[in-house]
C-alpha cells in the first residue's frame, strides 16, 4: 500500500508529496503546500526499477511514456528519461492502483484513478 515519505525538499513557488510502495512510485505537485494540484507522476516499479509512468499535469493532460535508465550497451545508468513506449494497460494498472491507494486521500486517489481511466 502506497506511504507517503515526509519531509522531502521542497523547491520555492511549490509544493511536492512522495508516495512509494513495491509497485509505485506516486510524486504530486501543487502550486503551494494546502493549494491547488497541478500535476501528478504514477511511475510503475518492476523489480524495484521504474518501467513506466503516466504523467498528468493540469495544464497539458496526461501522457504515458516508459522510464529508460540505463544503456547495457555502453553499461552505465544515465538519469531516467521518459521514452514513447506504446499503449497503456489500462484495466491491469486501475486494478493494481486501486489496490495500493486504499490509504490515499480520497480525493487524489480519484484524481488518479480517472486519469488511468481517461488516459486513451
Amino acid at each position: 500500500m502506497l506511504q507517503e515519505y515526509l519531509g522531502i525538499r521542497q523547491e520555492a513557488g511549490a509544493y511536492r508529496r512522495f508516495f512509494s510502495d513495491e509497485a509505485f512510485h506516486l510524486y504530486v505537485w501543487y502550486a503551494q503546500q494546502g493549494g491547488e494540484l497541478t500535476g501528478f507522476q504514477l511511475v510503475i516499479l518492476r523489480g524495484g526499477e521504474p518501467t513506466h509512468a503516466l504523467t498528468w499535469e493540469k495544464a497539458k493532460g496526461a501522457v504515458y511514456t516508459g522510464v529508460w535508465a540505463e544503456d547495457e550497451e555502453l553499461r552505465i545508468s544515465p538519469t531516467p528519461i521518459l521514452v514513447p513506449d506504446g499503449p497503456m494497460p489500462q484495466t491491469h494498472l486501475f486494478k493494481l492502483f486501486s489496490e495500493a491507494s486504499v490509504g490515499l486521500e480520497e480525493s487524489l486517489r480519484q484524481l488518479v484513478l480517472h486519469e488511468i481511466q481517461a488516459y486513451a
